[in-house]
């Protein structure tokens, strides 16, 4: 026995008829979907009426709203006070080195000042340096 596919009075297989039949369907499905969406529409339009006529019924039978309170500000503490122990450590550290050691009397700059080249930044306690200076003037006026 040999197998042949089945052929159609008019000469074509039945893939055809298949396709047909496919795409019926399809159209059969789309046009459902158009009308059970409309309708769906029609229905939730309707439900979105009927809330919206609840609301202004009850809106109605709670009378006039009454206007906003006004609340005069009052000055309150923006945070809360905590008192805690622990250790300070700077973000860094820099090791500064000096031409003449002494004590720093005056300090004209503040963290986060721009200086340039040859300003005055600090001012120290020159008394020792001043006496040194005086003997020093004095011993070459001796000899």
């Amino acid at each position: 026995m040999s197998s042949t596919s089945p052929v159609s009075p008019s000469g074509r297989g039945t893939k055809t008829g298949q396709r047909v039949a496919l795409a019926t369907l399809m159209l059969s499905l789309i046009a459902g979907g158009l009308f059970l969406s409309r309708k769906v529409s029609a229905r939730l339009d309707q439900l979105d009426k009927t809330q919206q006529e609840a609301v202004a019924r009850n809106a109605a039978a709670l009378g006039p709203k009454a206007p906003p309170a006004l609340v005069q500000p009052q000055p309150s503490p923006a945070w809360e006070e905590i008192h805690l122990t622990g250790t300070l450590k700077p973000e860094a550290e820099v090791d500064l080195g000096f031409k003449l050691p002494g004590r720093v009397l005056e300090i004209h700059v503040q963290r986060g000042d721009v200086v340039h080249a040859g300003q005055t930044l600090a001012r120290l306690n020159d008394r020792d340096l001043e006496a040194q200076a005086a003997q020093a003037r004095a011993g070459m006026q001796a000899a």
